[in-house]
C-alpha cells in the first residue's frame, strides 16, 4: 500500500473546514465548495474530507442534515461519502465555519462507515 493512501483520522478538536476546489458549484464551472477535514495521509499530501451542501439529496442518496456551520439556525447537509483529495485542492481554511457540537456523532458515524483505509 502506498504511504500517501495510509491515513490518520484527526481528533474532533482538530477538524476544520476548508474550500475544496475539486468540487463543483455548477456543471459549467469549477468552484470552491466547503469540506470538513477529518483526516490526513501519513505523508501529508492528501486530506480526508466530507463535503458540505445545501441539498437534501445527491442523486438518489440522502445527505445527512446538520446545523449550518456559519449560522446554526439554518440547515446544511453532510455528504455520505468521504473524499481523499490532494492538499493543493484544499488550501483555503474557512475560519468563520464551526461544527455544532450536536453534529459530532453524525460525522463520527460517516467516518466509521466510509473511511477508505484506517491505520
Amino acid at each position: 500500500m502506498k504511504n500517501s493512501r495510509r491515513i490518520r483520522i484527526l481528533d474532533e478538536k482538530a477538524w476544520h473546514f476548508r474550500n475544496n476546489s475539486k468540487r463543483r458549484n455548477s456543471s459549467q464551472q469549477r468552484g470552491k465548495h466547503p469540506s470538513l477535514i477529518v483526516g490526513v495521509s501519513l505523508d501529508g499530501k492528501y486530506m480526508l474530507n466530507i463535503g458540505i451542501t445545501h441539498s437534501k439529496k445527491r442523486g438518489r442518496h440522502k445527505n445527512i442534515e446538520i446545523r449550518n456551520p456559519q449560522n446554526w439556525s439554518k440547515k446544511s447537509y453532510l455528504r455520505t461519502d468521504i473524499g481523499l483529495h490532494p492538499k493543493e485542492c484544499l488550501r483555503e481554511i474557512l475560519l468563520n465555519y464551526n461544527l455544532n457540537p450536536n453534529d459530532i456523532k453524525k460525522v463520527e458515524k460517516i467516518i466509521k462507515k466510509r473511511t477508505p483505509t484506517r491505520r
